[in-house]
């Protein structure tokens, strides 16, 4: 299955990568449940192909996954579509003063926390083992004004749907500015308009639908300072307008990259969407991540999140923990280990509140056959 001509590589940049993935994974709270937890251990096969080129001024990739399961006790839940993920993207750049980039993302899954953009974990109370999609269509193009002068402007557009509940239609427009001040300080100015569209599938009457408009403005002032010879810290903040409100916007990362690995921090105070929910939240949140490459072969990656989740008649607190593995047996064959763990608070007016928990493991084995020269 892995064997193949290569003749696809004779063509400048291009390059043909076909993966294979089989996991075995234990999932302690199958479905994301604060008090009945059903655990269950289930085999994962993901098949994946990604076909790219890279030239001096253009680049792009097409990449396409899907993963199968099959469940040890729960075989009703069996799926040989249980997910799948396709991307595409591209970056054109003719001269030094343009730039261009496109990207599209495609995801189906039947648990929906696979969706989240929330900082710190996903959301498994909220919305349980549902089935959702995702579109995602994204571009943008950069342009430098002269030495110190360099802009941007970018378009989002992403489409969530919790299949047959609600769906949420996210639109974004971001600008930013950049002036550098001096080898290592830059100063940024920045502006991003949100608006939400939300669609909520009434249970009384079916042809009934429930819509929301909401929007958002925030203007923010940002600067970026090289703090040694591997480390950059970058902060934006400002005010955010909101239906009449004015809230606080605030963005702080930290990175580090050493010879055998990088380490960050980052630190937000914003706004999302969580699936099923009708309106936008207010979010604060810290994230670390660390990658470590103890040997050629053998590579680890951590990180620890935590989110603060506001809405109109609850709160969540998050907690996330995950440690990964990878060892290179031979060019073509790798190993890997992952653990994560999630800790969700929701504190709901009126209502008692709920704590759900959430662990798994799982150790896998991956089949490619690498780029030419990888």
């Amino acid at each position: 299955m892995l064997l193949f001509t290569s003749s696809v590589f004779a063509q400048s940049g291009l390059y043909f990568v076909p993966w294979v993935t089989v996991e075995q994974v234990y999932d302690d709270n199958i479905f994301f449940d604060s008090e009945n937890e059903i655990s269950d251990t289930f085999t994962r096969v993901s098949p994946q192909l990604d076909i790219g080129s890279e030239s001096g001024t253009l680049s792009w990739l097409l990449s396409y996954r899907i993963d199968a399961e099959w469940y040890n006790d729960l075989s009703e839940l069996d799926d040989t579509t249980a997910r799948q993920f396709g991307v595409g993207s591209f970056e054109y750049a003719p001269d030094r003063r343009w730039s261009v980039r496109g990207n599209t993302e495609y995801t189906k899954t039947n648990s929906a926390q696979d969706l989240s953009l929330t900082p710190g974990g996903d959301i498994p109370g909220l919305v349980g083992r549902d089935e959702a999609e995702r579109f995602l269509l994204s571009g943008g193009v950069g342009y430098q004004f002269g030495p110190r002068f360099s802009g941007d402007l970018e378009l989002t557009w992403i489409d969530d749907e919790l299949i047959g509940s609600s769906e949420t239609e996210t639109t974004a427009v971001t600008a930013l500015v950049e002036q550098v001040m001096s080898p290592t300080r830059s100063l940024q100015y920045g502006y991003e308009y949100r608006r939400y569209e939300f669609e909520d599938f009434v249970d009384i009457d079916p042809f009934a639908i429930a819509e929301e408009t909401q929007t958002s403005n925030t203007a923010w002032l940002g600067l970026v300072q090289e703090t040694g010879e591997t480390s950059t810290l970058e902060l934006r903040a400002g005010p955010r307008f909101s239906d009449g409100d004015v809230d606080p916007y605030f963005y702080g990362n930290w990175r580090r990259n050493y010879a055998r690995g990088s380490a960050a921090v980052e630190a937000r105070w914003d706004e999302s969407i969580v699936l099923g929910e009708f309106t936008k939240l207010e979010t604060r949140s810290l994230e670390g991540n660390w990658t470590h490459r103890f040997t050629s072969k053998l590579e680890a990656r951590a990180s620890a999140g935590y989110a603060y989740l506001d809405g109109p008649d609850y709160t969540l607190d998050i907690f996330s923990v995950e440690v990964r593995g990878r060892y290179e047996l031979s060019r073509y064959v790798s190993l890997t280990a992952r653990y994560s763990f999630n800790d969700q608070k929701e504190e709901r007016i009126g209502l008692p509140n709920e704590r759900v928990t959430h662990n798994v493991a799982m150790l896998g084995i991956t089949f490619t056959r690498p780029r030419r020269g990888s």
